[in-house]
């Protein structure tokens, strides 16, 4: 069973996923969005979801969505919270993973909007400044 409302939990799958795990989640009380045949379209998903009232989402993905994000011109606004935790290691999830940008020219640029402070935590929450 899902541990939150259902009714605002979507899972979005391919065409690959079998029936018997779609049938499971639609029985936790998941919204499914079949978006994409092997692999999630991104911008699909994002229709859908649109289709469905959403207008708002937090991506909390690992690095390779979030490049795919990024990449597909997906991602308006960055928030990056800086946590007096360190961690780390060859095999630690970074921010944007992927093929990434081969030079700083053709990289992401940020536009710094507020800074926020709570308690021991910073969060710096930025513009995508799109190169299109």
């Amino acid at each position: 069973m899902l541990k939150t409302d259902p009714s605002n939990v979507f899972i979005a799958i391919s065409r690959k996923a079998s029936k018997s795990n779609v049938a499971r989640l639609q029985r936790a009380g998941a919204r499914i969005i079949r978006c994409g045949q092997s692999k999630i379209n991104l911008k699909m998903l994002l229709r859908a979801l649109y289709r469905q009232g959403v207008r708002r989402i937090v991506l909390e993905g690992g690095g390779i969505l979030n490049w795919s994000m990024l990449r597909e011109g997906l991602v308006d606004d960055v928030h990056v919270t800086i946590s007096p935790i360190l961690i780390g290691g060859d095999r630690a999830t970074t921010l944007v993973e992927g093929i990434g940008m081969p030079t700083i020219n053709q990289s992401f640029r940020l536009r710094l909007l507020r800074v926020h402070r709570r308690r021991n935590e910073i969060t710096l929450e930025y513009k995508v400044n799109r190169n299109d």
